[in-house]
């Protein structure tokens, strides 16, 4: 069963995001990934995807100072982790910031705890 949008009545007053323009206040920035327009068929200047975050040299370095001390090599690490070399690769040379769910997925593989990669960040940010 599809529903109709009532698009009658007054329109929404605009918002202001990170210097674009946001259609409505009921949308969120990653509505407008998809769609540059808005429900009404308005165009939408918002930002399409919010910025990448910085990779951080220090989550590199303790990402592989716990893989060599667990004797893995990047590919053992990326195969039991479920991703691909090239990722584990991009992350210990911090050329990319890792997604949540990958830091989960090392830690498992690691078989270390959030807290104590925290530490090992720690140590990596203290010892440069």
């Amino acid at each position: 069963m599809r529903r109709e949008l009532n698009l009658s009545g007054p329109r929404p007053r605009p918002l202001t995001r990170r210097g674009g323009t946001c259609c409505f206040e009921k949308h969120s920035a990653y509505a407008h990934g998809l769609k540059r327009m808005d429900v009404r068929k308005h165009p939408c200047n918002a930002p399409a995807m919010p910025p990448k975050l910085p990779a951080d040299p220090a989550l590199g370095r303790a990402i592989r100072q716990l893989r060599e001390r667990r004797g893995l090599t990047q590919e053992a690490l990326a195969t039991h982790a479920g991703m691909t070399f090239g990722t584990v690769s991009r992350l210990e040379s911090a050329k990319s910031a890792p997604a949540w769910a990958t830091v989960r997925a090392l830690t498992e593989t690691l078989e270390c705890s959030f807290s104590e990669l925290a530490a090992e960040i720690e140590r990596q940010e203290r010892a440069q």
